[in-house]
C-alpha cells in the first residue's frame, strides 16, 4: 500500500542529516532539521527547507528526547520520521513512538529493531537461520556477575564481553585473563547502561586474526530481499571503523557468495524492511554472525559507488509503500570504493575539541566528501568525533588508493587536530596497498611522526610575525627574530617580497605575498607553490603539498614547562567524569584507575602516572572538565 508523505523530519545531525537531506530533495520532498543548542547555524540546519532547536547540547536534551522530536514533527507539519544513524536510529520504542503519533517511520519495523538490536536474540535467530556462529554464551534474562564470570571460564580466553544493546564499538571489553574479568564487567557495564540504557552483556570468543565484513541488504514491504554484495570494514581503533571498502579484496567468490546468501536469509527471516547490514567476522575461510544493524551505516557510500544504487533513496521509497524495483541479477560490481573517516583525534585517538578555522575539501568527480562542516564551526565534546568522510571511486582497487590519497592531500581543515595523516599513512602502507590487513591491524602499527621540513619551519617563522609585521616590514627594520620550536631564525627582507630566513645551521630565501587571510604564496628556487594556513590562539596551522602542521607561537614571558611527572592529575580531554575510583588520602600503584572520563561518546581512563598517595581531588561525578584541566595531585610519589 502506498504512503504519500511531502515532508521528512530527519532527527539527527552533522553530515547524515546532509546525506538524508540530498536524498529528499533528490525525490521532490520537503525536509525538516533538528539540532540542539551547540549545532545552532550548523550546515544541516542551513540546508533544510526547515529548522527547530529541539533542547540544549547533552544528547538527553535533544538527539534522544523522542517527545521534543515529535513535537518537532507536528509543528513542521512533517509526516515522516527518518533516523540516520546512531542516536535513536536503532531504538524500537521511539520507532513504535514515530508510528504511534500517526507518523511514518523510515526504516525497518520496530518487532525486526528489536529482535536485531538486543545481540543475544539475534544469534539465536541467526542461529535458526543456520548462519554459522562464534563459540561463547548469551541469555534472554541479563546475566549476574557471578554467572558471567563462569561462563567465561567455560568460553575461555581471551574473550570479549560485549553489550547486548550496543553498537559503534561501545560496551566491549578485550578480556585477556580470569584476574581482569571482575573490572572488564564493571567498565562494560557502565559504558553500555550510559550509552544505551541497558548493562545487559554477553561473552564472545575472541579472533585475534579475525577480518571485519559486513553485507547490505536491502528490503521492501512485499517479502522481496536483496543484498549489495560486501564491504570490507577491518582497518579500526578501539573496534570503530575508519576505512572501508568495497569490494573485500580478502576473499574468495564462494565466501562472498554463501556471506550473502547468509545475510539474505537473515533479513527474509524477520521480514526486514528497507536498508539493512549483517556483519560478519572471517578468519580462515570461515565466517561468523556479528551482528545486524538496522539502519544506515556510515559506510553506506562505498555500496552506491560499485553497485549505482541510491541506498538513502530507496529508505524513502520503500518507506511509502514502494516495491523494489531491482532484481538480485541486476546488482554487479563495477570498481572499487574506498571511504576515509575523517576524525577529531589524535596520534593516540583520543578525541579533541577546538573551532575550525579553515575548511576546503577536495572535489574530483570520482570524488564525494560527505560532511556536515562550515569554517568557524565549533567542534564540541558532546557528540562523535566524526567530522566528514572521503569517498572515492576507481576502476580498480590500486586506483582508488591513489584517488584517495590525492583527496586527502587536496583536502584542508585547520584549526583542530583531526586524523588526516594516519588515514595518509594507511594508504602509503604496502600491506594495505597488498590487502594483508585484519581488524588489529592497525593497533599493531608504531607510526612514527615525520620530520617537519624546515623551510615550512622558516615560513611558520615568518608567518608568526605577519601578524603584526605588516608594520614591522614598512618601518624598514632590516632584521627580526623569531623561535619556532627549538630553533630561532632571523627574517631578513631583502626587497619588496623578498626575504631570507636564517638560523644557525640553515638558510633560506623566498618571494613571499599574502592573499586574503589564509593563503600564502611563495617561491623558492624559481618555483611557485601556496599553503593555506590559520591561527587558534597562539597555535598556527599550516597545509602545504598535502601535508598538516603546526606550531606554537611561544610565549616569552611564559615560565619554564613543567617537570614531567610532578604528581598533577589533569584531564587528557574535554569531557564529564562519570566515574571517581580515587579516594583522598589513599595510597595508588602506577597504573591504578583513578578516574574515567566521557568525551564523544567513549569512556576514558585516567591512571595514575607513578606510585603515590591521593592528596586532592578537584572534581566529582556529572562535572564538565577542559583538556589539561587539574583534577587532583598525588605526593609522595616514586
Amino acid at each position: 500500500m502506498m504512503k504519500r508523505f511531502t515532508k521528512v523530519l530527519i532527527a539527527n545531525r552533522a553530515e547524515i542529516a546532509v546525506r538524508i537531506i540530498k536524498a529528499i530533495q533528490a525525490l521532490g520532498l520537503e525536509s525538516v532539521a533538528v539540532y540542539s543548542e551547540a549545532d545552532q547555524g550548523s550546515r544541516h540546519t542551513l540546508m533544510a527547507d526547515e529548522s527547530v532547536c529541539i533542547g540544549g547540547s547533552e544528547v538527553s536534551e535533544s538527539y534522544l528526547n523522542v517527545d521534543r522530536i515529535l513535537n518537532a514533527a507536528k509543528q513542521t507539519g512533517a509526516q515522516a520520521i527518518h533516523p540516520g544513524y546512531g542516536f535513536l536510529s536503532e531504538n524500537a520504542d521511539f520507532a513504535q513512538a514515530v508510528i504511534d503519533a500517526g507518523l511514518i517511520w523510515i526504516g525497518p519495523s520496530p518487532q525486526a529493531i528489536d529482535q536485531m538490536g538486543e545481540k543475544a536474540e539475534a544469534k539465536r535467530l541467526a542461529q535458526a537461520s543456520k548462519v554459522p556462529l562464534l563459540p561463547g554464551f548469551f541469555s534472554e534474562k541479563a546475566p549476574s556477575r557471578e554467572q558471567l564470570i563462569e561462563e567465561a571460564t567455560k568460553v575461555g580466553f581471551p574473550l570479549l564481553l560485549k553489550a547486548t544493546f550496543g553498537g559503534g564499538g561501545r560496551g566491549i571489553r578485550l578480556v585477556e585473563q580470569l584476574d581482569d574479568l571482575s573490572e572488564a564487567i564493571e567498565r562494560a557495564t557502565s559504558e553500555a547502561k550510559g550509552a544505551f540504557g541497558s548493562g545487559k552483556l554477553m561473552i564472545e570468543r575472541y579472533l585475534p586474526a579475525a577480518r571485519h565484513i559486513e553485507v547490505q541488504v536491502l528490503g521492501d514491504q512485499y517479502g522481496n530481499v536483496i543484498h549489495l554484495f560486501e564491504r570490507e570494514c577491518s582497518i579500526q581503533r578501539r573496534r570503530q571503523k575508519v576505512i572501508e571498502e568495497a569490494p573485500s579484496s580478502s576473499i574468495s567468490e564462494k565466501l562472498r557468495q554463501n556471506m550473502c546468501k547468509a545475510a539474505v536469509q537473515l533479513a527474509k527471516q524477520i521480514g526486514y524492511e528497507g536498508a539493512g547490514t549483517v556483519e560478519f567476522l572471517v578468519q580462515d575461510n570461515d565466517f561468523y554472525f556479528l551482528e545486524m544493524n538496522t539502519r544506515l551505516q556510515v559506510e553506506h557510500p562505498v555500496t552506491e559507488e560499485i553497485t549505482g544504487v541510491d541506498l538513502a533513496q530507496w529508505q524513502l521509497r520503500i518507506a511509502r509503500g514502494e516495491r523494489l524495483d531491482i532484481n538480485q541479477e541486476d546488482i554487479t560490481i563495477r570498481g572499487h570504493s574506498i571511504e576515509a573517516r575523517l576524525y577529531a583525534e589524535d596520534e593516540e585517538y583520543l578525541p579533541q575539541t577546538g573551532q575550525i578555522q579553515v575548511w576546503r575539501p577536495a572535489q574530483a568527480s570520482w570524488l564525494r566528501v560527505e560532511h556536515g562542516l562550515i569554517s568557524a564551526q565549533d567542534i564540541s565534546s558532546f557528540y562523535d568525533p566524526m567530522l566528514a568522510k572521503c569517498v572515492v571511486w576507481g576502476e580498480d582497487r590500486l586506483t582508488a588508493i591513489d584517488r584517495m590519497k590525492k583527496a586527502l592531500k587536496e583536502t584542508v581543515l585547520l584549526g583542530m587536530v583531526c586524523n588526516k595523516p594516519l588515514l595518509l599513512d594507511v594508504m602509503n602502507h604496502p600491506e594495505f596497498a597488498s590487502g594483508d590487513f585484519d581488524v588489529l591491524w592497525l593497533e599493531r602499527q608504531n607510526w612514527k611522526s615525520q620530520d617537519i621540513p624546515l623551510h615550512f619551519e622558516a615560513l611558520a617563522a615568518w608567518l608568526m610575525r605577519a601578524p603584526w609585521g605588516t608594520g614591522w616590514f614598512s618601518r624598514g627594520i632590516p632584521t627580526s627574530y623569531q623561535t619556532v620550536g627549538e630553533r630561532q631564525w632571523s627574517i631578513q627582507q631583502t626587497s619588496s617580497n623578498s626575504f631570507k630566513m636564517v638560523s644557525q645551521e640553515h638558510s633560506f630565501e623566498f618571494e613571499l605575498s599574502l592573499s586574503g587571510s589564509a593563503e600564502l604564496h611563495y617561491k623558492q628556487s624559481g618555483i611557485e607553490r601556496t599553503l593555506v594556513y590559520a591561527w587558534s590562539g597562539r597555535r598556527l596551522w599550516m597545509e602545504a603539498q598535502g601535508e598538516l602542521y603546526s606550531w606554537e607561537n611561544s610565549d616569552p614571558l611564559a615560565s619554564a614547562e613543567e617537570e614531567e611527572d610532578s604528581g598533577i592529575i589533569k584531564a587528557p580531554m574535554l569531557g564529564k567524569i562519570v566515574a571517581v575510583h580515587a579516594k583522598q588520602g589513599v595510597r595508588v600503584a602506577k597504573g591504578d584507575l583513578l578516574l574515567v572520563i566521557e568525551a564523544m561518546k567513549m569512556e576514558h581512563p585516567v591512571l595514575a602516572m607513578a606510585e603515590g598517595t591521593v592528596e586532592e581531588l578537584h572534581c566529582a561525578v556529572g562535572d564538565q572538565v577542559k583538556a589539561d584541566q587539574i583534577l587532583g595531585e598525588l605526593v609522595g610519589f616514586e
